[in-house]
């Protein structure tokens, strides 16, 4: 054969719940960008893969229900289909069996209610940040019985077909290949030509040995280089690399697949402009005959893989070399400035699991999961920081994301409460009771629980309403509590979040969200509870509120 088929995957992943942000594109960019994008490939009849996570999909539900109607539109074309994955992008090997299981299912739930897709048609998993480890992701991808879905194949990059040293990099095949690859282009310039660029193996789909048949399919690194193109010269790469990047030409079955962030090709999320430029190479494919742009999934279910190759743990070559995260990410998820987040996460998994065993209150557990596997985003992921060890540490945005899976807690004590509200009357407790080192206001009764921080302008933050349904069972219904965003960077648990003015909290006095209030009498008479509070900082509103 000459020219190679060419697929194109988009991997959407933006935790924001608004808009407003100061550090960040709110929702509505976000939302647009991605649209645009995918208007282009259903304009142009040229097919597409696209991975969305969890999260932005149901900020687009409640910000965007426009841009969702839109989606489901592009998706029923048949020219845009959909790649499955975890709900919360956790980085895979660092999970438990049972969290990567808890992530696989939600996401499946949640494309088949917003999205209308059957999780029967999710064919091929994106795993977050590309991080592979066939003994902990093969077993959940493949595990149809917890999941719904047993996924026939996976994306992985090009680099991890080579194998490592006795486990390590350095004069390793992997590293060999590496030194072969676009990685340097833009530091020491691109290439004149692209003939002969591609190793001929690295682009056929291959079974991983020990993952029961699953399929990796290579992403190939240089098409993230010259897509979306910078200049006409690499069009003129991009038509070499498609019809003589393999020298010899490669076997049937040989596929290039470009696959990044959509937010790099929409040009938002901080990413300079690129819409035009992918619009320009999107025309120009349809222009170059020569070039097929093929459907992913229905490519690959046409292809045999015949090698076996025995994949060792690996990433994309950035986060593992120049990021420093290293092959296997553990430099970045066993960094001690990350365990305590790694050990909170581990504790609220713990306490989910055994209120679940107990029976606690279904909807609420649900809930809680939910706040844990939003917790687990982008696990130990680190941003430059010229100050610390290496250049880089914990990312503010993942120790707020992972602080919070905290708030999960006070969710399961309501869910136990439900079932066992401890007798009529009220009830007020003053605890820490989500760990953060405050205490809070426990107040319930045979029909509320409810939770206020007197550290945090003594705001409401939980509310939880005890209903009891048709058939006699109660359930727990959440009245007051919203505990999912990005943060800004805020790891406090129940402080107002300013920019932009957003939970948790209600019930508060305007302009009093960030005062602290002492706990100065606690009363119960009969049927009523009463709780005086002060606030310690002078002004108008000081005193007993």
């Amino acid at each position: 054969m000459n020219a190679l088929p060419l697929a194109f995957v988009y991997h959407a992943n933006q935790f924001v719940i608004t808009n407003g942000y100061a550090d960040r594109d709110g929702i509505d960019a976000v939302a647009v960008g991605f649209d645009a994008v995918l208007s282009l490939h259903v304009t142009l009849g040229i097919p597409a893969s696209l991975h969305i996570s969890g999260p932005l999909l149901e900020a687009m539900a409640w910000h965007r229900p426009a841009a969702l109607r839109r989606l489901r539109t592009q998706l029923e074309t048949g020219l845009i289909t959909l790649v499955g994955g975890t709900y919360g992008e956790n980085i895979m090997p660092f999970s438990s069996p049972a969290m990567n299981r808890r992530q696989l299912r939600a996401y499946h739930e949640l494309v088949e209610e917003l999205l209308q897709v059957p999780r029967q048609a999710l064919r091929t998993a994106w795993v977050p940040e590309r991080v592979w480890d066939t003994s902990v992701c093969a077993p959940p991808l493949l595990d149809e019985a917890a999941t719904g879905v047993r996924y026939r194949r996976v994306l992985l990059d090009d680099r991890l077909r080579a194998p490592l040293s006795d486990g390590q990099y350095q004069h390793s095949a992997r590293a060999a290949f590496d030194a072969r690859g676009p990685y340097d282009w833009h530091e020491r310039g691109f290439p004149s030509s692209a003939r002969g660029l591609l190793e001929t193996e690295a682009l056929r789909p291959y079974r991983i040995a020990g993952a029961e048949g699953l399929t990796a399919v290579p992403l190939a690194s240089h098409l993230r280089y010259l897509i979306p193109p910078h200049c006409p010269s690499h069009l003129n790469l991009l038509a070499e690399l498609v019809n003589f990047g393999a020298v010899p030409p490669a076997p049937e079955g040989s596929l290039l697949v470009f696959a990044d962030d959509l937010e790099r090709v929409a040009g938002v999320a901080g990413w300079e402009a690129g819409l035009e430029r992918h619009h320009e190479l999107l025309t120009w494919l349809v222009a170059k005959r020569s070039c097929q742009v093929v459907a992913l999934d229905d490519w690959c279910d046409g292809v045999a893989a015949d090698d076996e190759v025995d994949v060792e743990p690996g990433t994309y070559y950035e986060l593992a070399h120049r990021h420093g995260a290293g092959e296997d990410y553990r430099r970045w998820a066993e960094d001690e400035r990350w365990k305590p987040y790694a050990r909170l996460l581990r504790r609220v998994e713990h306490s989910l699991c055994a209120a679940e065993a107990d029976g606690a209150d279904p909807g609420l557990c649900w809930l809680a999961e939910r706040v844990l596997m939003l917790g687990h985003h982008e696990t130990a992921w680190q941003d430059p920081d010229p100050g610390a060890p290496h250049g880089r540490a914990p990312a503010p945005w993942a120790r707020a994301t992972a602080a919070h899976c905290a708030d999960a807690l006070a969710l399961l004590e309501a869910a136990s409460w439900v079932n066992h509200p401890a007798g009529p009357g009220p009830r007020v407790q003053l605890r820490d009771i989500d760990g953060d080192g405050e205490d809070e206001i426990i107040v319930s009764n045979d029909w509320l629980f409810a939770v206020l921080s007197p550290a945090n302008g003594g705001r409401l933050t939980l509310l939880v309403h005890r209903q009891i349904a048709r058939d006699g069972s109660p359930r727990g219904v959440v009245v007051v509590g919203n505990p999912a965003d990005h943060w800004n960077f805020q790891e406090e648990l129940h402080r107002y979040m300013e920019q932009p003015p957003n939970h948790p909290g209600a019930l508060g006095v305007e302009g009093t969200e960030t005062h602290a209030y002492d706990v100065t009498d606690i009363e119960l008479d009969g049927g009523m509870a009463v709780v005086e509070v002060i606030d310690r900082c002078p002004g108008r509103d000081f005193g007993l509120t």
